[in-house]
C-alpha cells in the first residue's frame, strides 16, 4: 500500500511541478517579505499562499514525509523505548528527497527544514552561503513517556531537522509545543559525529536537556529523563548523515 501510494504522489509532483518562471517569482515575493533570517511555517494553520508553495514546491517528497509521521502515536510497546527515535534507510531517502525538492526554490538561502507531528517549516535566511564542503544531516529528537509503574512506553513528540554539519541553527519546530531546539553537528575525520544540542521543551513536559558528545551516524543516544505527573519521561536523539 505504501508503495502505491509512494508512487501516485510522485507522479502527481511531477505532472505538477511548478515553472522556472512561477518559483523564481515565489521566491522574490517571500524574500521580499521575509528579509533577513526567518522561518517558513507550512503547517495547515499557516497562510494559503504557504501551503500551495509547501506542495507544489516540495510535492510529493513533503507529502510523503507528512504521511510518515501518522503513526507517530501508537504504544512502542516491548520494542523499545529508544526505537522511536531511529532512522531508517527510507527516512534518509525521504529527508534527501524534500531537501533537493526544496533547495530548487531557495539554492542560496536554505539554512535547515524541520518536521515535528505533521507541521513543516524552514529557515531561509538572505545572502547565506553553505559551505561547499558542508555535509548534510538528518537529526531527530524525540520523547516518549510511560505511566509510572507501566512497562511499555508510548511515543509524544518527535521532529526531524534536516541541516548542514558545522552550522548552528535555532530552531522552533511547532507551533503548537513551543519547543526550541540549537543544534550544531561536527563530521570528525574518523567518521563519528561531535554533537552539541540545548533543548527547551514546554510540551508534552517541561524538560531542559543538553547533549555534548561524540556519537557513530544513526546511533540513538539518550539525552534527558523526566518525571512529572506521575508519568517517566525520557528523550532520545539520533543523528545521521544524508
Amino acid at each position: 500500500m505504501e508503495k502505491e501510494i509512494d508512487k501516485l504522489l510522485k507522479k502527481w509532483g511531477r505532472q505538477n511541478r511548478a515553472s522556472p518562471e512561477h518559483l523564481d517569482q515565489l521566491v522574490a515575493d517571500i524574500s521580499a517579505a521575509a528579509s533577513g533570517s526567518t522561518s517558513l511555517d507550512f503547517s495547515q494553520s499557516s497562510t494559503p499562499l504557504l501551503r500551495k508553495l509547501a506542495y507544489f514546491a516540495a510535492g510529493a517528497a513533503a507529502m510523503l514525509l507528512l504521511i510518515a509521521s501518522y503513526d507517530a502515536f501508537t504504544s512502542l510497546g516491548n520494542i523499545g523505548a529508544n526505537s522511536y527515535a531511529s532512522i531508517k534507510p527510507k527516512d534518509l531517502e525521504k529527508s534527501r528527497s524534500l531537501l533537493h525538492e526544496v533547495e530548487r526554490i531557495f539554492p542560496e538561502q536554505l539554512r535547515w527544514i524541520a518536521e515535528s507531528n505533521g507541521d513543516i517549516s524552514l529557515g531561509v535566511e538572505s545572502g547565506f552561503e553553505a559551505g561547499g564542503d558542508s555535509a548534510e544531516m538528518l537529526v531527530r529528537l524525540a520523547v516518549v513517556y510511560r505511566d509510572i509503574g507501566c512497562e511499555n512506553w508510548t511515543p509524544a513528540w518527535r521532529a526531524d531537522v534536516v541541516m548542514r554539519g558545522e552550522e548552528m541553527v535555532e530552531i522552533h519546530p511547532a507551533k503548537k509545543f513551543d519547543n526550541n531546539l540549537a543544534l550544531w553537528v561536527y563530521p570528525l575525520v574518523d567518521g563519528k559525529l561531535a554533537v552539541d544540542g540545548e533543548f527547551s521543551l514546554k510540551a508534552p513536559a517541561r524538560i531542559v536537556a543538553r547533549i555534548n558528545r561524540v556519537v557513530k551516524p544513526g546511533e540513538t543516544v539518550e539525552i534527558a529523563s523526566h518525571k512529572q505527573d506521575g508519568r517517566e519521561y525520557r528523550i532520545y536523539q539520533t543523528v545521521s548523515t544524508l
